[in-house]
């Protein structure tokens, strides 16, 4: 009966090395306020993370294989920062939408909507949905005041008029600074962008768009980078666009904008370099005839 003796020590060996690792992480989590599962190869998240949850500030459980959260995330009473990206999330329990949380990292999951008590995240600055089959986006979203940071990249989303996704609602988000659309099958740009006058970067790579609306330029006042890589976009479309009479009287002192604008079009430098010059004649020559 040797080997079965061998056999009781190494359980009992595993189970203080599981209980010195979860009292080890328990007491980092109460020390730093920081609870990490990353790599770790997890199914389900462990009970003890809770142990501490009206301490934890970060909570990263990154690159598992999670398909399902507890209902316990309301012990987290000051969470900030939530990262569970690359698991196998199919949906979100409302108990993790917490008021405290200012970033959320979704990226690289299984997710086909969001629900709509994701409006309540007034806090939330950041967030990362791409590489997911979003097949809808609540109303809600829309509510989300303080996000500056969207990236909904591969996430198979449609805009043709027919509406497949609802995009609309992301011109709702007047704080969006930079917004990632890169690599779905977008064929037009929802009007409702230009509303986001704190925009700065606008990436639309590898999407079915043909033409850029003059109302981005004439909304999106502060945009410094318009990436269209890979689209249908031709370079004679944008020199079209021209700085109206209004438009010219209320950013007069806003014309070197022009000079630093970037706009990602597969050009080469010398290509480049032409066509902003020829943008800013054109607009000199609108100045000269108000």
């Amino acid at each position: 009966m040797e080997w079965l003796s061998e056999w009781f020590d190494k359980i009992g060996r595993d189970f203080n090395r599981t209980y010195k690792g979860e009292e080890a992480e328990c007491a980092k989590a109460a020390a730093t306020g920081i609870v990490s599962l990353r790599d770790g190869n997890y199914t389900v998240i462990p009970e003890y993370v809770f142990k501490h949850g009206d301490r934890v500030r970060v909570f990263d459980a990154t690159n598992n294989r999670i398909q399902s959260l507890p209902d316990k995330f309301s012990s987290f009473l000051v969470l900030s920062k939530l990262h569970l990206a690359h698991n196998q999330l199919t949906e979100l329990p409302t108990s993790i939408l917490l008021s405290t949380i200012t970033t959320l990292n979704l990226e690289h999951n299984r997710l086909t909507t969001l629900p709509d008590a994701i409006g309540k995240l007034i806090r939330l600055r950041k967030l990362e949905l791409h590489h997911n089959p979003l097949k809808e986006l609540p109303p809600s979203v829309g509510d989300l005041q303080s996000l500056e940071y969207l990236d909904m990249s591969h996430c198979n989303l449609f805009h043709d008029g027919a509406k497949k996704i609802d995009l609309g609602i992301v011109g709702r988000c007047l704080a969006l600074v930079e917004l990632r659309l890169d690599n779905n099958s977008l064929q037009t740009i929802p009007e409702s962008l230009c509303n986001l006058k704190r925009l700065k970067i606008l990436t639309l790579d590898n999407n079915l768009i043909e033409n850029v609306p003059n109302s981005l330029f004439m909304g999106c006042t502060q945009l410094q980078k318009l990436s269209l890589l890979g689209t249908k976009v031709v370079v004679e479309h944008i020199q079209k666009v021209r700085l109206s009479w209004m438009f010219c009287f209320l950013n007069c002192f806003k014309l070197i904008y022009w000079f630093t604008f970037v706009l990602v079009v597969n050009l080469s430098p010398h290509r480049m370099s032409s066509f902003l010059k020829a943008m800013w004649i054109d607009s000199l020559n609108d100045v000269r005839h108000l």
